[in-house]
């Protein structure tokens, strides 16, 4: 059971990986392409499209973490937890020209608080 879960996973990781690597590895090429030609009306237009490849893979490999988070907390190998914070927990608000989020911890990483441990 937990192989075929995995497997689902790595399908869905590698799914979004492949279908976006090229679009940004394009995106990037097309930004040094025109760096060299001094256009930056070209540039920005070529970070704009690449950043929305970036944003769309980065979700798509969060929502196939929620997914499998959720298929673990079923089959009760990890307890039961909301792994991102719902939308009502979240605040947001402008303090001194700074956007500022607050949230509660996100589990299931990390759990301790702590993303590096030296």
């Amino acid at each position: 059971m937990y192989k075929k879960m995995v497997d689902e996973l790595r399908r869905s990781v590698r799914g979004s990986l492949g279908r976006r690597k090229d679009r940004i590895e394009d995106g990037i090429l097309q930004m040094e392409t025109a760096i060299s030609r001094g256009r930056s009306d070209k540039l920005y237009e070529h970070l704009a499209v690449t950043t929305r490849h970036i944003e769309m893979m980065v979700k798509e490999l969060r929502e196939a973490m929620i997914t499998f988070h959720g298929d673990l907390q079923m089959t009760e190998m990890i307890p039961q937890t909301q792994p991102y914070p719902l939308a009502r927990e979240v605040e947001v608000s402008l303090e001194d020209g700074c956007l500022s989020v607050k949230m509660p911890a996100m589990l299931p990483y990390p759990t301790d608080g702590c993303l590096l441990h030296t």
